[in-house]
């Protein structure tokens, strides 16, 4: 019953309302051997590349 009669239920705007709904519906699956790939494919780039500095 606190969490209705907060101060933040009176700063709930329809705009407010659609978005926190959207983000709650929306589902997200992240790519993980993707972005994995991904990663390892950027530390093999600046390790290859790396400039010594002697």
């Amino acid at each position: 019953m606190k969490i209705v009669k907060s101060k933040n239920r009176a700063q709930l705007t329809n705009i407010h309302l659609e978005n926190l709904l959207k983000i709650a519906s929306f589902q997200i699956q992240p790519n993980i051997k993707k972005n994995t790939l991904l990663v390892k494919n950027n530390v093999n780039y600046h390790t290859k590349n790396k400039i010594n500095d002697f």
